[in-house]
């Protein structure tokens, strides 16, 4: 797979090394990192953005409220801002505590039940990180942050595993030796690292050298289509829910305006609701055509591309966002090479044109688990949430998938293209044959045997980007996952839940009959059975999560049995409204946690 550059620490980070350097030294001999370019690559761990950014946030909070008072205890809050900053680079917060710790001023004081359930998160995320299926950039940080959580808090148990071992070469050259934390530094003018760093920075190619492109030829393809998933009302349960959709696209080279006149200049249209028409233009469709042009290098001089969901009057832009953006990619570039379309492609393409995973994300996968199959094209940013259906028992989607991963718009185009390269053929043929020959064999004994996960490793060893050979592979190997990622637990216990933010709407109590109280007890008892149900998949070390969403379905039991016995509405309406305060307080707090677990926004 291709990468197109080494994340770096920000220019933030620089700029506090060299004050410190520069400046009057601190009673406490903190010592920041050094702005040297982090030891493992971010674009290579196998988590995707949110997580990234949610262990940087996880990281900066432990050093709220640690121990500050030698050498050891400094070194360890040095350690873990600077795993911090090589998470995200942009991340404020570490970048103001770092700021003011050299500056002399001590961690402040921290909020226990954040403090606590921040680090249990990053506990919990190492064992995925450390497992051989994490690669070895995802290794490297989970033994650094193993490393820096044990200092910090030595009693726990996790840390058993990292206390007394040497400590990882990696630190070298990174984070100051324990003795600069003892004594005074010398102190000496520094080089700008961030000038430095800059000028090392590998910066992506965003134009191929070749196009098989002619923007005289304008448009070359009228109409496609290409399957996505999308969240869609659902008028029989009253909610939004995700939904595999089909999205069109047309295009003409002689567009006409309203009136019948020519239309010049390159025009890209996402169908959607009047009131919602700029909010597209602004954040889909405007920075699509930009990053069209830097793919292309250049598009016809006059040209309209029109992309709508089949079937729908427009697209629900509010409860999407930008996941349409993908998929409208793939349609308008197609449009104008004549690519032909294969596939189920998910994805969103920020303003810098990098691809993410849309918001909801698993969400849509179980949705699809119940899909037609075919050829899914996802961000590689995924493979982590997919690994999590091998926990679920569910090895079969990968056979009905042959799943894709893409880390560039260039990858995300060739994958969901069909006779894209005579190699991708060989790749696709090679597989066709595995999945046929699985057929009447039992999936354990077959993906265990020898021969078999030869072959997918074959297939792996030559297409890295092909996700259902490497994660067949890794469910006949002893490494197959039991419990499912703190991540895709909290979001399938949200999705379980999802329906009580619709119950707790509920406010008109008078008007409550003896059906809806039927339907309120039927929902309760399916999200009962449901959260039982994921007992199975879930590591002791998550209990938390699955007992505070058990907490929350037993208010929703709560409330609606209030409503029972002969009483007067009047005589029972102050037990009822309290019951459906604790059911609103409880949902809010879950998913408040889940919010920032997950990286999804909560509901508006």
């Amino acid at each position: 797979m291709k990468f197109k550059r080494r994340i770096l620490l920000s220019g933030g980070l620089s700029a506090c090394c060299l004050f410190a350097l520069t400046a009057a030294l601190s009673a406490d001999l903190f010592q920041p990192p050094t702005g040297k370019i982090s030891p493992f690559r971010r674009d290579r761990l196998p988590i995707n953005d949110r997580s990234i950014i949610g262990l940087s946030k996880y990281l900066t909070t432990i050093t709220d409220g640690c121990p500050y008072q030698t050498a050891e205890d400094r070194r360890a809050v040095a350690k873990a801002l600077a795993l911090a900053l090589a998470l995200d680079p942009k991340n404020e917060s570490a970048e103001d505590r770092l700021s003011k710790l050299i500056e002399g001023e001590h961690p402040g004081s921290a909020d226990k039940d954040k403090l606590e359930r921040e680090k249990r998160n990053l506990w919990g995320s190492l064992d995925w990180l450390a497992s051989p299926e994490a690669g070895q950039d995802g290794n490297l940080l989970a033994s650094l942050m193993g490393e820096t959580l044990a200092v910090i808090y030595p009693s726990d148990s996790e840390a058993s595993g990292y206390l007394g071992k040497p400590e990882h070469a990696a630190w070298n050259g990174w984070v100051a030796e324990l003795a600069s934390f003892k004594k005074s530094p010398v102190i000496e003018q520094k080089p700008d690292i961030k000038k430095e760093v800059e000028e090392k920075q590998e910066l992506p190619t965003n134009k191929p050298e070749e196009r098989k492109y002619d923007p005289k030829a304008g448009v070359v393809l009228n109409s496609g289509k290409i399957t996505t998933v999308m969240n869609m009302y659902e008028k029989d349960k009253a909610m939004w829910l995700p939904k595999v959709v089909s999205v069109s696209m047309k295009a003409t080279g002689t567009p006409k305006n309203d009136v019948g006149e020519d239309q010049h200049g390159f025009h890209l249209e996402i169908f959607g609701d009047s009131e919602d028409f700029w909010q597209i233009q602004e954040e889909v469709s405007s920075p699509l055509k930009d990053r069209l042009f830097d793919y292309l290098g250049q598009l016809p001089e006059r040209a309209e591309i029109k992309i709508r969901l089949d079937g729908e009057p427009a697209y629900p832009f509010s409860k999407n966002r930008g996941a349409i953006s993908g998929p409208a990619f793939v349609l308008a570039n197609a449009a104008l090479t004549g690519a032909t379309l294969d596939g189920t492609v998910i994805g969103e393409i920020d303003k810098l044109g990098k691809l993410k995973l849309p918001d909801y994300f698993w969400r849509a996968l179980m949705e699809l688990a119940d899909g037609a199959g075919g050829r899914l094209i996802i961000p590689a940013s995924a493979e982590p949430m997919f690994i999590n259906l091998l926990a679920l028992e569910k090895p079969e989607f990968f056979f009905k998938y042959e799943v894709l991963m893409a880390s560039s718009l260039e990858e995300y185009i060739t994958l969901s293209s069909k006779g894209a390269s005579d190699q991708h053929e060989e790749i696709y043929n090679k597989f066709k044959i595995i999945k046929e020959k699985a057929t009447g064999n039992l999936m354990g004994e077959y993906l265990s045997n020898k021969f078999v996960r030869e072959r997918l490793q074959e297939i792996v060893d030559q297409a890295p980007y092909h996700l259902s050979a490497k994660i067949l592979n890794i469910y006949g190997s002893i490494s197959r996952p039991r419990y499912l990622t703190r991540e895709a637990l909290g979001a399938e216990i949200w999705r379980k839940v999802d329906v009580i933010s619709e119950i707790i709407k509920i406010e008109a109590f008078d008007e409550i009959n003896a059906n809806q109280l039927a339907k309120l007890d039927e929902l309760y008892k399916k999200m009962r059975d449901d959260l039982k149900e994921l007992e199975r998949y879930t590591d002791s070390r998550n209990a938390d999560l699955l007992k505070e969403g058990k907490d929350l379905v037993a208010a929703v039991r709560g409330f609606g049995r209030e409503f029972e016995g002969k009483e007067e509405m009047w005589q029972k309406y102050d037990k009822i409204q309290a019951e459906r305060d604790t059911m609103i307080r409880l949902n809010r707090e879950l998913l408040e946690k889940l919010t920032v677990l997950t990286g999804d926004p909560l509901p508006n």
